[in-house]
This record gives structure tokens, C-alpha cells and sequence, in this order.
């Protein structure tokens, strides 16, 4: 049985049985007085599960911080679909958004969610403590292990998801407490941490923080010279270079990389890594010296904790002017915009990493008069070590009825990007390419260039959190034409 959740989970487990096991005696194997909520950002090339993943994490207030790594033998529990590995996309998207998966509450070791989100997709976790006295901790549990073993309810990928199935397991644990009577409509998973913070239930002051593989390993290419550099790629490939290596970064390095593709390939490596990852170990264990990258250090060039981020949903209002210097022509005219859903590339990026940007289902109508139904960008950057492209997806219908559908594919360098792309549903298949460059003061500046359409030059800006401004200008089939705008975003 395979149990997912929709925003970027999935991992093999058994169903547990109701048996005549005894309550005390699980709970006792539980052994916890308390309780978190584990917030799983985002991983490369999935911009949907930039909204996260949550699940509970027990534990014993007393050896909370006992000893380094006490915590991975702590239990997790997290309300997932349980989904058929036989079903194909079309089958797991129609059943998701019908009901047609049973939700389900899965218990397990901690280990095992750190190797998934933190080795295998690469995934930052931040952990927060819900303020929870001991019985009702207790209270809690007793709820968790009858869901388990005797409750089975429809899973819904947007709304009665693993965000929803959580917050309605915390309400047990006090009787007065309402978490979900007011969750209409779509439930992502930073709005458990909204809700949770609202009713005084988060602990924010230090959440936790521990950093994905891929951070560390960039970390550490990015304080390598340019010869360790060199070196850590022959060694990618070589034995006798791994061998050879007594360079600690540079083996702490490997050891990184080969811990994700380990995970990755679910242990099963082909024989001639496996072969590269023991050597690995066994010419690190012959090596003096360290190369630490503190929590500390990583926690700070992170994105921040996720209950900074902004609301999910916008509204905006503004102007725009249309300008045509061939007849002197200036147009002033209002715009308003809407998203469901968003995080777009000028966004605040405090609680969002940012290599990547999304808005669905939203309406334009200004310069361009539209329904929105997807812009996507992943614009990971490459390295040499994971190999990660940058692609983007952008689809629409306008007004007049017609469609729009635009696919990009290319590599990011340093808040740089290309991309080739295509138009290949709309008025006429097109192709061409877009250069951006997105920084981290919230400005984006874009070349689009089609063969048949037109060059365009734009630049955006956000500014005051809520304040953006723009300008697009026509340079090929309509020459000196521009828009310019500036708009006022409220998030909901």
C-alpha cells in the first residue's frame, strides 16, 4: 500500500491492523509527554511542495536535547492517503480530487521521515512544539492509536488532506478547541501552522531547524576552491581519486552526495557507486580534520521558518499605461488581479525558498485579460554534483476564448536563467527563449523573444511587502510599445 500526500509525499508502509494489543503498552512504546508539528519545505523541480508537508513528531520533554540524534528514535504520525501504485496519473488525479483514496493515520520512527525529507527529496524540516500539557499529550495519543486502527475516512487532495487530518486529530486532545470549523475550500499545509499559531498553540519563538543534504552539500561546494572542485567532480566518477582523497571538505562533500543518491535509489545503487560510497567512507575514516557546517550557519542562509511566510492567496489593485511612441498614444486605465493560490518570483521570500514560484487559478484584468489556470517556474540551480534543469509551465485562457499553453526548459546559475521554450497550444505553435534574472531584493528582470510574436523587455519589482511595480515593453512586432504599472497586493 502506498501512502501519499498530495503536496510532494510519498513513501511504502504497511497498513497497521486493529488487534487486541494493549492501549498502555503502545503508548509506552510511544513514551512521549509532548508533541511538535514538522514542517517539510521545498524540494527541486516539485514547485508544489513549496507549500510544505506536516506531520506530528512525540517525544520526552526531559531528553528532548539529552544527546545529539536522540530525537531520530522519537515517533512521528502523519494522516496520508493511501493510494495504489497502479493507478495511473489521470486514475490518481481523479480519485485524489474525488474521495476516491481512504485517509489514513501512520505512525513510524522519526529516522525514517528524516531520510525521506531530508536525504531523499532533499527537504528543509523546521519543527515547532505545540503547547500541550502532558495529559492531554496523553488524551492525544489515545485519539491517534483508535483513528489508526479503526478509522478510515475519503482523502482529498485540496481539502480534507494531510493539513485537514491533522488539525482535526489536535482538536481531541482538548475538548473546547476548533481547528477546522472554519477551513472552507482549499487547505495547504502551512495553513496547520496558521491555525495553530492563531489559537496560541505554536511555540515560535526558536523553531528547530534541520537542513536538508542538499543544503549542506551546496554549502560546502560553495566554500571549496577551485582545484577541491575539480577534484570532488573526478571523484564523482573515479575510485582511484576517491581513494586517494584525504581532503576533509571535500569528502564530507561525497559523503553527502552519495547519502542522497542512496536514499534516492532506495538503498539499491548500481554496483559501481555502491562501490564509490564505501570508498568514500573508508577514505574518510583514514582522514584527520573536519569540515562542520553548523545548524546555526545553515538556519541563517535558509529562507527562514515557514510561519513567516506570506498568505497563500492575494487580491491586487492598480493602473497601468499603455504608451505608443509612434503616434504618441497614452492610455490610463485600472487593473485588478487575483490568485487561489501563489508565491510568484517578487514575492516577500521570508519562509519560501526561492528556486521556485507558482500562482494558480486567478484572474487578470488589465493589460492582459485572462484566466489564469497555472504559472510555474522551477528555476533550481545547477551543479555539477545534482544535476538539476530549470523548467517552467504557463497556461491560460483570455477572454476571447482563446488558449494559451507555454513550456520552458534550461539552467539556473546564480539567480541567472535560460530557457528555450515553446508555445504549443494557442493561435499558432511558437518558439523562442526567456533570460531572467531573479534576486533575493524581490526583482526580476525578463527577456522573452518568439519567432512570430514579438520581443519582449520587462522588469518587476515588489517593494513594502505589498507594493509592486512593472514595465513591459513590445520591441519587434509592435515597436515602442510599453506598459508600465503599479499595483497594491493584499494577501488573504
Amino acid at each position: 500500500m502506498v501512502y501519499s500526500c498530495f503536496w510532494g509525499l510519498t513513501f511504502l508502509s504497511l497498513v497497521p491492523k486493529a488487534t487486541a494489543s494493549e492501549l498502555q503498552n503502545w503508548k509506552s512504546s510511544i513514551n512521549a509527554d509532548a508533541v511538535a508539528i514538522v514542517f517539510a519545505g521545498a524540494y527541486a523541480n516539485n514547485p508544489a511542495s513549496m507549500f510544505g508537508h506536516t506531520f506530528l513528531r512525540f517525544f520526552k520533554r526531559a531528553k528532548q536535547n539529552q544527546r545529539p540524534g536522540g530525537d531520530l528514535l522519537t515517533y512521528t504520525a502523519g494522516y496520508l492517503a493511501a493510494t495504489d501504485p497502479n493507478d495511473s496519473a489521470p486514475v490518481y488525479a481523479y480519485k485524489g480530487l474525488t474521495g476516491g483514496y481512504a485517509g489514513v493515520y501512520d505512525v513510524g520512527p522519526f529516522y525514517l521521515n528524516v531520510g525521506l525529507y531530508n536525504n531523499a527529496e532533499a527537504r528543509d524540516l523546521w519543527e515547532y512544539t505545540i503547547n500541550l500539557s502532558p495529559q492531554e499529550v496523553d488524551l492525544l495519543l489515545t485519539k491517534l492509536w483508535e483513528l489508526q486502527h479503526r478509522s478510515s475516512r475519503p482523502y482529498y487532495f485540496f481539502t480534507q488532506n494531510c493539513a485537514y487530518g491533522l488539525l482535526s486529530l489536535l482538536e481531541s486532545a482538548r475538548p473546547d478547541l476548533d481547528l477546522t470549523s472554519h477551513l472552507h475550500g482549499f487547505v495547504l499545509p502551512l495553513d496547520t501552522l496558521r491555525v495553530l499559531q492563531s489559537h496560541g498553540l505554536l511555540e515560535t519563538e526558536s523553531p528547530r531547524f534541520r537542513s536538508s543534504v542538499r543544503r549542506r552539500l551546496n554549502e560546502k561546494i560553495e566554500r571549496m576552491s577551485l582545484s577541491q572542485r575539480m577534484y570532488f567532480e573526478q571523484a564523482l566518477g573515479e575510485l582511484s581519486a576517491t581513494q586517494n582523497s584525504r581532503d576533509p571538505l571535500v569528502l564530507d562533500a561525497l559523503i553527502d552526495y552519495w547519502t542522497y543518491r542512496n536514499y534516492k535509489e532506495k538503498t539499491f545503487l548500481p554496483l559501481n557507486e555502491k562501490s564509490l560510497y564505501e570508498a568514500t567512507l573508508m577514505a574518510r575514516s583514514q582522514t584527520l580534520g573536519d569540515s562542520v557546517v553548523s545548524e546555526n550557519e545553515l538556519k541563517l542562509k535558509s529562507a527562514g521558518p515557514p510561519h513567516l511566510g506570506h498568505l497563500t492567496s492575494w487580491i491586487s489593485l492598480g493602473a497601468f499605461q499603455f504608451q505608443q511612441s509612434k503616434d504618441n498614444t497614452k492610455l490610463f486605465q485600472g487593473m485588478v488581479s487575483a490568485r487561489l493560490g501563489a508565491h510568484s518570483l517578487i514575492a516577500p521570500a521570508d519562509g519560501y525558498d526561492d528556486f521556485a514560484a507558482i500562482e494558480y487559478l486567478g484572474l487578470d484584468w488589465g493589460p492582459e485579460k485572462r484566466f489564469l489556470f497555472a504559472s510555474i517556474y522551477s528555476l533550481q540551480e545547477f551543479n555539477w554534483a545534482m544535476k538539476r534543469f530549470s523548467w517552467r509551465v504557463f497556461a491560460d485562457i483570455n477572454t476571447e476564448g482563446a488558449p494559451h499553453l507555454i513550456g520552458g526548459f534550461g539552467l539556473s546559475f546564480g539567480g541567472f536563467y535560460l530557457m528555450p521554450q515553446m508555445q504549443v497550444l494557442g493561435q499558432e505553435l511558437d518558439a523562442g527563449y526567456e533570460v531572467g534574472v531573479k534576486k533575493h531584493w524581490r526583482s526580476w528582470i525578463f527577456w522573452t523573444y518568439f519567432l512570430s510574436v514579438s520581443h519582449q523587455l520587462g522588469f518587476e519589482w515588489g517593494f513594502f511587502s505589498t507594493v509592486n511595480a512593472g514595465w513591459v515593453g513590445q520591441i519587434k512586432n509592435a515597436p515602442g510599445t510599453s506598459f508600465s504599472s503599479v499595483s497594491y497586493r493584499w494577501y488573504l
